[in-house]
């Protein structure tokens, strides 16, 4: 197990999903341990920070297989880039893997730690499959060795993550001009199959929004409008990557917590403990202003917000990578905006690692 970062080590955050938020000005005043709490559901969540010995990971380029943490790195070489290999175990110790990946053509937001626009990553048929928007479609079965699929660009702009449902894989992408709102899935890692031409209706389209599949719905969460500049909270489903419908949000009036969800772009959503969470992202249009909201929620239409009403309990993040990996929600790496004035909460963002650690049941008192 890694060592928690010596700045922070005696900080660990416990609390509890629907109960009491304790207030304060920041996070550095909460020190101890689990004990027990009032009004306190039977299920508890355990925050903690560590450091990770790389910065560059991306939500987009990372994945979890084969028991191991993959993620793809572009890497600038002089005037043209190549992709670096890297694979961890735990979230904070990565191997810098020897590959075959070739050279790329993509030289824009190579930068380590940006969103990236050109590469995506997505586990299908037992293999990892990197999609690029220049250099074609390769796939592994090693995270090593990889085999060139494609060697056609797609002819237009990743504008989401790329999900796996109903035996296919499915991406937001745009092909047009004027801007289109087209779903897409692959299923050879050759052909993409138009699914829909208007996923949001009469609706604008949007940017850095989350394509997620649960249980029976592909869902698309958020996203950066450019027409109107602005950012939504809208969420849409489909039972078959065609027919779109608006998700409406009813909040419990019983709970304080309880609210619509924030409009965000470049957020993460991941599935833990039979429930869904949104994690971080952009708030502002001019993506100046992160946020460390935490959603859940376990029917897609209630949501509870965690976010310590004001405590910094996560830092600011957006683009990171959320994956489940051993029984924990990682969230790493990223941008990060700090909000709270202390310095000593100001670590280099871009080697952040989150546990997010379901608790044994708490007694109530």
């Amino acid at each position: 197990m890694p060592v928690l970062n010596p700045e922070i080590m005696k900080l660990k955050l416990i609390f509890c999903l629907l109960g009491p938020i304790v207030t304060s000005s920041c996070i550095k005043d909460y020190l101890g341990n689990p004990k027990n709490c009032h009004n306190c559901p039977e299920v508890g969540l355990s925050i903690e920070m560590y450091t990770a010995d790389l910065e560059g990971i991306v939500g987009s380029r990372t994945v979890v297989f084969d028991g191991a943490i993959w993620t793809i790195i572009p890497v600038l070489s002089g005037t043209t880039s190549h992709y670096e290999v890297w694979s961890s175990t735990d979230g904070f110790d990565w191997a810098n893997r020897e590959s075959n990946l070739p050279t790329t053509s993509s030289t824009d937001a190579i930068v380590r730690g940006q969103f990236a626009v050109y590469e995506r990553l997505a586990v299908y048929e037992k293999k990892i499959w990197l999609f690029t928007e220049f250099d074609g479609v390769l796939n592994t079965a090693d995270g090593m060795t990889w085999n060139r699929v494609s060697s056609s660009p797609i002819e237009g702009s990743f504008l989401s993550n790329i999900a796996v449902f109903d035996n296919k894989m499915f991406a937001y992408i745009d092909k047009g001009t004027p801007l289109t709102k087209n779903i897409y899935s692959i299923t050879d890692g050759i052909t993409w199959n138009l699914e829909t031409e208007d996923i949001f209706g009469e609706r604008l389209h949007r940017w850095g929004g989350n394509l997620f599949a649960y249980e029976a719905y592909l869902y698309f969460i958020g996203g950066f409008v450019p027409e109107i500049f602005q950012t939504t909270n809208e969420i849409w489903r489909s039972a078959n990557g065609i027919d779109w419908e608006l998700v409406p949000q009813s909040p419990d009036t019983e709970r304080e917590n309880s609210e619509v969800i924030e409009t965000v772009f470049f957020h993460q959503v991941t599935s833990y403990d039979n429930k869904v969470f949104i994690t971080g992202g952009l708030r502002s249009e001019l993506g100046d202003t992160g946020t460390n909201v935490m959603y859940y929620s376990e029917d897609m239409t209630t949501w509870y917000r965690y976010d310590g009403s004001g405590n910094e309990i996560l830092l600011s993040m957006s683009e990171h990578a959320a994956v489940v990996f051993e029984e924990q929600l990682l969230l790493i790496g990223g941008n990060s905006y700090n909000i709270c004035d202390d310095p000593l909460f100001d670590p280099p963002s871009k080697h952040s690692v989150w546990t997010i650690e379901k608790l044994p049941q708490f007694q109530k008192t």
